[in-house]
């Protein structure tokens, strides 16, 4: 993927954002928080966000959960506003960012609609892919959430991958071809 200029993908986002509830003013305040050393060598974490959301427009294109997954790209880190603590050896860390993402989640996103509970828990479950080693991971932490939802948090987390700059490219790469694997096994089983 092509990695725009973050100027014209933040104008984007802003638009973007005007036109689906999302508190721009809010979400840029991200901008203050800086990206962890080992994982997020892009800077801070907007631009991490960005590069998520431009990604996830990507991997979602043309299909009918594109905005709501967009909506999701853009708030899955919010809880890093909240819970970032600086660490001598990786710059931050972020002890619980997603569940405290959920948990903020109305100061970001103010439409109390059909999508705020769909968004509410792919913010709060964003990570959890990158610690799956198959598909079957997946359907053990999630036993009751249909296929549907793993297939697309899974690619949510590929997209989150995608938005980062790994000091250890290696490792990425392995987690990046594992996760694309998983995805591709619940692809098919969502058949």
């Amino acid at each position: 993927m092509e990695q725009k200029n973050l100027q014209v993908l933040e104008a984007e986002a802003q638009k973007f954002c005007q036109n689906n509830s999302i508190n721009f003013d809010k979400l840029i305040e991200l901008k203050k928080i800086g990206g962890h050393k080992q994982y997020h060598l892009e800077g801070d974490v907007f631009t991490h966000t960005l590069l998520v959301w431009d990604a996830t427009r990507e991997r979602f294109r043309g299909e009918k959960i594109c905005n709501l997954m967009e909506k999701v790209a853009l708030l899955h880190d919010i809880g890093k506003l909240y819970t970032a603590q600086p660490d001598a050896e990786f710059g931050n860390v972020y002890p619980n960012h997603s569940p405290k993402g959920a948990v903020v989640l109305e100061e970001f996103y103010s439409t109390m609609n059909k999508d705020y509970s769909t968004i509410k828990w792919y913010v709060r479950n964003h990570i959890k892919p990158l610690f799956w080693k198959e598909w079957k991971d997946a359907t053990k932490i999630f036993p009751a959430t249909n296929d549907t939802y793993l297939y697309n948090l899974g690619k949510l987390g590929l997209c989150d991958l995608e938005g980062s700059k790994p000091l250890n490219m290696r490792d990425w790469q392995q987690n990046h071809k594992l996760l694309e694997k998983i995805v591709l096994d619940l692809e098919i089983r969502n058949l």
